[in-house]
């Protein structure tokens, strides 16, 4: 029995259990069932909302157009009386002014036909009057015609008179012209023979003096005493040791000009070879700019045509009420999509940025190294001539290597790729102020060499250039990020940008710290070249007193001019055509 109840249990055990799996089953089937059709619900009761707010919005329109069209017929019909009022009163004086001017016609033509009737009886009293009066009058007109006719002819003989005199004005004219053109050649060259006569009796005057204090016998220097004799004997051997002593000199500075001679014609062949690159240099940049402004204007248009695919995208969605999920997370990928296009235009517009800095530092860096070519050429001219003029003064090495430092410290600009800003303009005035001092101080013979003043002005253009580089480089990235923030596509709140505009925010203040630091040391160079022109001034009022006591050496004097002059005129020849060559 008792197995049989055993069996008996499990086998309703496990009847129980089969049904219990069955129903749970069904429980989860009914419990997604009803989880879809709640979720439909809910889909549904969102769609009825909406409908209903639509509903409302399209009432509340139909009513704000029915008013404004209420209040359109009435302005409408209101606009109409007043036209048809005007009108009214417009016809009203039109035909009252056709009233009056038909009065007036009727009386015109009545008047009119009363001054017809009285011209007609003048003329016919005039007619019979003029008969008698025709023939006194042709009497008189025969002697007017003929002395009018005498006047004709004698005016005609005036003219030809005029015309030639005229003509002999003008020959005497060219005559007058012509003489002074030789008046002018004739007092040139009495000039050159006044001056020919003035240098051959200086000579004369030395050869004079020589000859009498040859035929004078030199005393013993025993019995010499104080006699005047004595003293102006000592003073011409003086004189004579001073003289071959600048014989010699003169040999050493032909030799140095020779030279320097050399050193120019090199420097000239190399600055037709600087001008020939500088042009293929200036070509290349112009392809260069046309290139990129068509790369600009291609970009613009592909961004227009990528504006306008996407609001047609966007227009041309259709909704589905099936397909409600699919389309709101398609909806999410297609922003994920939209921001990244713009990251992607954004950095597109970053690279364009950067490939301009790049060209414009390109073209600073270029612009920069063709001037310190053209101001060393400049500098080493300028050390010629001091060489020339005083190649045995020892206080000049120290303004030499001050120029060298000068030189040093113009050579290190391009290397850095500086961006001058505004407020570096001050320190510039400064610099320029120092250097006229520098000028006014320099020697009287200085100031006919004009190339130490056109190297300052040479200075300020260069850093004004630059100036004008950086402002429209300035404008450039202006103008680039408005064009851009107009197109709601370019915006500074992305953080790349932000870091590129702190990257050159530091590089400007390095820039800054550096162009302070170059310009301290530009006024340290500056003041000690000050006291060295001051120690140049006593050297030149030095030479000058001596210069004084040989006032019977006019014909060295004269000789050392003209070469000096020579010297000028070819190293004006050479900076005219360096300007020209600008």
């Amino acid at each position: 029995m008792s197995s049989c109840n055993e069996s008996a249990f499990i086998g309703s055990k496990d009847e129980y259990f089969n049904e219990t799996f069955d129903g749970s089953i069904d429980y989860r089937k009914l419990h997604l069932q009803n989880e879809n059709y709640r979720q439909e619900l809910h889909e549904l009761h969102l769609k009825l909302v909406h409908n209903e707010a639509m509903q409302r919005e399209l009432q509340e329109v139909n009513e704000s157009l029915e008013q404004l069209l209420i209040k359109e017929k009435e302005k409408a019909e209101k606009k109409l009386h007043e036209i048809q009022e005007k009108n009214r009163e417009t016809t009203e004086a039109y035909e009252n002014q056709l009233s009056d001017l038909g009065v007036i016609l009727e009386n015109k033509e009545k008047r009119n036909k009363e001054l017809y009737d009285s011209l007609h009886q003048l003329k016919v009293k005039a007619s019979q009057n003029n008969l008698y009066k025709i023939d006194d009058i042709e009497e008189k007109l025969t002697p007017l015609k003929e002395q009018v006719q005498e006047l004709l002819i004698n005016l005609e003989d005036e003219k030809r008179k005029k015309e030639n005199a005229e003509e002999t004005i003008k020959d005497l004219k060219n005559q007058l012209f012509e003489l002074q053109e030789i008046l002018e050649v004739t007092k040139n060259n009495l000039k050159e023979r006044n001056e020919v006569l003035e240098s051959t009796r200086e000579e004369l005057v030395i050869c004079r003096s020589e000859i009498e204090t040859l035929k004078i016998v030199p005393a013993n220097e025993s019995c010499k005493g104080n006699s005047l004799f004595a003293e102006v004997e000592d003073r011409r051997q003086l004189a004579v040791n001073k003289v071959t002593i600048l014989k010699k000199k003169y040999d050493e500075l032909k030799q140095a000009y020779d030279i320097k001679a050399e050193e120019v014609r090199t420097l000239k062949t190399e600055k037709a070879s600087i001008l020939r690159k500088w042009n293929e240099c200036v070509n290349i940049f112009s392809e260069d700019n046309e290139l990129i402004n068509k790369y600009k204007n291609r970009i613009r248009d592909l961004e227009k045509k990528l504006l306008e695919v996407q609001q047609t995208n966007t227009e041309t969605k259709t909704i589905d009420n099936s397909f409600s999920y699919l389309e709101s997370l398609l909806a999410e990928k297609k922003k994920e999509i939209q921001e990244l296009h713009q990251r992607i235009e954004r950095d597109s517009v970053d690279m364009l940025l950067q490939t301009e800095i790049k060209h414009k530092i390109t073209k600073q860096l270029q612009y920069w190294q063709y001037k310190t070519m053209y101001m060393e050429a400049q500098l080493s001219a300028i050390k010629s001539q001091l060489e020339l003029e005083n190649a045995n003064s020892s206080d000049y090495k120290l303004f030499f290597e001050a120029i060298e430092q000068h030189r040093t410290i113009y050579k290190e600009f391009p290397d850095k790729e500086e961006i001058i800003l505004e407020s570096d303009t001050k320190n510039i005035e400064k610099v320029s102020s120092e250097l006229a001092t520098l000028q006014n101080a320099l020697p009287i013979n200085y100031h006919k060499f004009k190339n130490i003043p056109q190297t300052t002005d040479n200075i300020d253009t260069i850093y004004k250039s630059d100036l004008l580089i950086n402002k429209s480089y300035k404008a450039d990235i202006g103008k680039n990020c408005v064009d851009h923030d107009n197109n709601g596509q370019l915006k500074f709140k992305d953080k790349k940008l932000e870091e590129n505009a702190n990257v050159i925010q530091r590089k400007i203040i390095e820039n800054n710290t550096a162009l302070s630091l170059k310009t301290t040391h530009i006024e340290t160079t500056n003041l000690s070249l000050i006291g060295e022109t001051q120690k140049l001034q006593k050297m030149v009022q030095f030479a000058e007193d001596t210069k004084n006591s040989l006032s019977d050496n006019s014909m060295i004097k004269k000789k050392q001019n003209d070469e000096k002059k020579k010297i000028t005129k070819q190293y004006k020849t050479i900076y005219i055509s360096s300007e020209s060559s600008k």
